[in-house]
């Protein structure tokens, strides 16, 4: 039974850093795109200009 437990709570880390890895992803592909829209560019976050190509 513990042994089931510890393997779930592994299973649901690998699948946090799964979602940790898109986001960071999602977030330096959107970095470096323009905004379609013709009035609104959103400021980017200081944190994120590291990441500007």
């Amino acid at each position: 039974m513990k042994l089931k437990k510890l393997s779930q709570k592994l299973n649901n880390l690998k699948f946090m850093h799964l979602i940790n890895a898109l986001a960071l992803t999602l977030a330096i592909d959107s970095v470096n795109a323009a905004c379609v829209w013709i009035m609104h560019q959103p400021k980017v976050p200081e944190e994120m200009k590291e990441y500007m190509k």
